[in-house]
């Protein structure tokens, strides 16, 4: 009969944790939807600011004026005299001799294009706002290369300047031994957290099949698992001290340990 009652309260204790694990994935996956529908939304907006910013640009270069002109052709002989307007292209061009009249005599050939002030200072309005574009865009560049190299020089003074000087600290710290203790500390390190969740899911587990389903206290923590965080916290801070004390500058912008920031 307590069989029975243990299996019972087995089952209902993995439907519970089956329940709340599905729950957290369901939760899990909707966090996840609505970052994709953000990201979305961000690079949709992105996409707009940059075709905007390319139409400004395009609208503030100097335009090519494609308007006709006119072109007056003067026939001059004795007896007759008259003058015909004619459309042509822009693109067109004129050859040097004039077009020949009625007595093999070629004939002025004049050109008239709009060249108004107000059109003048429109243009030139324009290709003064791109120059100073492009001369804002060629001097951000160079803005950022001066403050990466300001920044390169004093990281690169603050490495070479010790100040403590414990260069025989610095020989051990960088010393191959001390790198493969360090390694192997921090694998017995991870083993040991997997070994204590392990003996704390079973405790918890003996406890509430011991209690029936009743109240749970709090699980008593064995002694031997808190004498070995203290050492290993003791382990960590002493090789953090030492390397800082040896490394100086060279523990946070080294080459070696820059990975510690």
């Amino acid at each position: 009969m307590a069989s029975e009652e243990c299996e019972g309260m087995t089952d209902v204790f993995f439907k519970e944790l089956q329940h709340a694990t599905d729950s957290f994935r369901l939760e899990q996956q909707k966090q996840l939807e609505h970052f994709h529908a953000e990201m979305e939304g961000l690079l949709a907006r992105q996409q707009h600011a940059f075709e905007q910013h390319t139409k400004s640009n395009v609208s503030l270069n100097p335009q090519k004026d494609n308007r006709r002109s006119s072109t007056t052709y003067v026939f001059d002989s004795r007896h007759t005299s008259c003058t015909i307007p004619m459309l042509e292209d822009c693109g067109n061009t004129d050859s040097d001799t004039g077009e020949p009249t009625m007595d093999g005599r070629p004939c002025a050939v004049t050109r008239s294009l709009d060249t108004s002030p107000k059109s003048a200072r429109r243009l030139s309005t324009k290709a003064d706002i791109a120059s100073q574009q492009e001369d804002a865009r060629d001097e951000a560049p160079d803005y950022l290369k001066l403050m990466q190299c300001a920044w390169r020089d004093f990281v690169t003074h603050l490495r070479k300047r010790r100040r403590l000087r414990f260069d025989r600290l610095q020989y051990i710290v960088q010393h191959r031994l001390f790198v493969m203790l360090g390694s192997l500390v921090i694998s017995s390190n991870v083993v040991y957290i997997g070994f204590v969740i392990h003996q704390n899911v079973e405790r918890t587990i003996a406890q509430f099949q011991k209690q029936d389903g009743k109240l749970m206290s709090e699980v008593r923590t064995p002694d031997w698992e808190t004498n070995m965080d203290l050492i290993y916290a003791t382990l960590f801070t002493v090789e953090i001290i030492m390397r800082i004390l040896g490394e100086e500058f060279d523990f946070f912008f080294g080459r070696d340990w820059n990975w510690n920031c």
